[in-house]
């Protein structure tokens, strides 16, 4: 019977519910809280957003868009056939050009070099080619150039470096270089019988503009102008003419200027 008594009061006890003083308890203690958040989130609101801020889902592989005007890696040409593509530059080009140019071999100094009467200067026509390399916006390579005057044929054979500028559709080059110049068929004079050997250096800049027309080539026109330092060979046995030493060495220093057009094929 006690026993019974016993757990009919402890089922009681569990069961009553609580007490109106801890009910007050944890209401005060959720007010509290609310009043935490609400002071934090108006005294720092940056860092209480980015506390309490849920991840964003990461964007769909599918919503990613690419403007169709930007360039791939190495690609800075367009092509004719369709502007708005792009394609991968060259390594590697061949140039074939031809004009027509001016010369005269004592334009700035000459000392001892050819008789007053000889024919030293005039105009002709022109053809060259070139092949080199292409890194981005440089270019490095090797250029040839024959031309033929009245009085003489000048060729030429050097090294030049290049900046090329693409513009859509259009591109801009400088070019600097430098190497080898020499004569033959060298007809002067009439007077002077035997073959006179002229050659020397020279050092070139040139530009112009070309037009592409393909993703292997372009079109264009370009001026190009040449310092020489010449030198004449003494001819054994030759006589005076005109004040000058045939038989002694001379020099000077001549200016050919060339305007060509040209042709590069891409590789």
């Amino acid at each position: 019977m006690i026993g019974a008594v016993g757990c009919l009061a402890s089922s009681l006890v569990r069961a009553q519910p609580p007490s109106t003083e801890d009910g007050h308890r944890d209401v005060d203690r959720n007010a509290n809280s609310d009043e935490e958040s609400l002071l934090q989130e108006e005294t720092y609101p940056s860092a209480y957003q980015e506390e309490n801020a849920h991840p964003a889902p990461p964007p769909r592989a599918d919503s990613e868009t690419v403007s169709p005007d930007a360039a791939p890696p190495y690609a800075t040409r367009r092509t004719s056939a369709d502007p708005s593509e792009y394609v991968e530059d060259s390594l590697f080009w061949i140039e074939a050009l031809f004009g027509y140019s001016f010369i005269n071999l004592t334009q700035f100094d000459q000392d001892n070099f050819l008789p007053r009467s000889a024919n030293d200067r005039g105009s002709g026509y022109t053809g060259g080619l070139g092949m080199g390399f292409r890194f981005a916006l440089f270019t490095a390579g090797v250029h040839t150039t024959l031309s033929r005057y009245s009085a003489l044929a000048l060729g030429t054979v050097g090294l030049d470096l290049g900046l090329r500028i693409p513009a859509g559709l259009l591109e801009p080059y400088v070019r600097f270089g430098g190497g080898y110049v020499w004569t033959s068929r060298n007809e002067f004079d009439a007077r002077i019988e035997q073959s006179i050997d002229i050659s020397g250096f020279f050092g070139e800049v040139g530009g112009g503009l070309d037009f592409v027309v393909g993703a292997h080539g372009s079109v264009g026109a370009g001026l190009d102008a040449s310092v020489m330092r010449l030198n004449r060979q003494s001819i054994r046995d030759a006589e005076e003419l005109d004040n000058i030493a045939l038989n002694e060495a001379g020099d000077a220093v001549g200016l050919q200027l060339r305007a060509h057009a040209h042709a590069r094929f891409l590789f």
